[in-house]
């Protein structure tokens, strides 16, 4: 199951289904796609942003990679994962602002730590004991490897410091399968998908969905 959130300015929410999680169908899915594009940083989604799409990735999987390197370098890690909370506290004070607003704080507040941040990673990696196998890492190349489309929510006031709305909205169905298991036909994966659409843009909405189906 694939999930695409539109902004505010299309706040519609659609599920795919197809029977493997290839690329290919990252890129049927999004074909002429320009915008941005905000993900996990997952390889599938690579032909999209060849073909056009501007890629955004995700400060919480980040974060995620520094935890796991905490029972190896629970120090150099901590650091990490210090620097990174502080983004999203910024985030939280920014959460009620309007776009305009939410980017001259970004500018005044996040820029700088960002370049703090991408200082501390490159001297990570200059260090004579750092081990880029390591989980430690493998957190610090993930950073740097994507650090432009990590970096790239700060120059806006509208898109997110994380794709979290895309994991919570997954969420219900990898829940669900531990009870119903199988989607029983390839048609019956395509009709849960579009039920899946219909239900959560309505409540996304405020619509029930029962009144409205």
């Amino acid at each position: 199951i694939w999930i695409a959130r539109g902004d505010e300015t299309r706040p519609y929410i659609i599920y795919e289904f197809t029977e493997s999680g290839a690329g290919e169908h990252a890129r049927r899915l999004f074909s002429n796609y320009k915008g941005y594009l905000v993900t996990d940083a997952a390889p599938v989604f690579n032909g999209v942003i060849k073909d056009g799409a501007t890629a955004v990735n995700c400060w919480a999987h980040a974060y995620r990679n520094f935890e796991d390197a905490k029972d190896s370098e629970a120090e150099l890690a901590g650091e990490a994962i210090a620097m990174i909370k502080g983004l999203f506290d910024i985030e939280r004070v920014a959460a009620n602002m309007t776009e305009a607003e939410r980017l001259d704080w970004r500018q005044r507040v996040s820029k700088g730590r960002l370049v703090v941040l991408k200082q501390w990673l490159d001297d990570q990696v200059s260090s004579a004991d750092f081990l880029p196998k390591s989980k430690f890492g493998e957190a610090v190349n993930y950073c740097l490897s994507r650090w432009q489309a990590l970096y790239r929510y700060v120059d806006t006031g509208f898109l997110p410091i994380d794709n979290n709305w895309a994991e919570n909205g997954l969420r219900p169905t990898v829940l669900g399968r531990r009870n119903w298991l199988f989607a029983g036909s390839v048609d019956g994966g395509h009709t849960a998908a579009v039920w899946m659409s219909i239900v959560h843009t309505c409540r996304r909405l405020g619509i029930d969905p029962f009144e409205y189906l």
